[in-house]
């Protein structure tokens, strides 16, 4: 019977995307995903996120109240990328950072740039590539799945 410290290293990948310069490569969870966004694993006899059981990994202790992405992606369970923080931090976070969104790369600005250029004969192939996003997300922009608001 494997640890908990081997299941939850066997299910990660270290050599993820830099989403921000100064962090360095995301850590990826390649194991089961919660909701479509975040890693989750099976910690004594219950479902935890995995970037919670990073945090426990390397503290010793359970984040209060929540672990937060200083990389915005939810997936990473890169303790350096992490910081512990109420809910209302992470909402502060996500203003400071212009995001309307927590799990998106995207600025109101970029998402207004999108839907202009929509209209015209780009892409929504050449779109994705551009802003670093996939293909559904421009779709979803463009049907008003997401930024809605926007």
């Amino acid at each position: 019977m494997s640890t908990i410290i081997e299941r939850f290293w066997s299910k990660v990948v270290k050599d993820g995307p830099v989403l921000v310069k100064e962090l360095g490569p995301c850590w990826l969870w390649a194991g089961s995903v919660r909701n479509k966004r975040y890693g989750d694993i099976w910690v004594n006899g219950k479902n935890e996120l995995a970037h919670r059981v990073a945090w426990l990994l390397e503290t010793g202790k359970w984040p209060k109240p929540h672990a937060l992405h200083k990389c915005d992606n939810t997936l990473c369970v890169r303790f350096s990328h992490l910081f512990e923080g109420t809910q209302q931090d992470n909402s502060d976070d996500r203003g400071a950072k212009g995001r309307n969104n927590h799990i998106s790369k995207l600025t109101v600005e970029d998402v207004r740039s999108i839907r202009k250029a929509l209209t015209s004969e780009v892409t929504k192939t050449r779109l994705a590539e551009q802003y670093g996003v996939t293909r559904p997300n421009i779709l979803h922009i463009e049907k008003r799945k997401s930024w809605a608001n926007i």
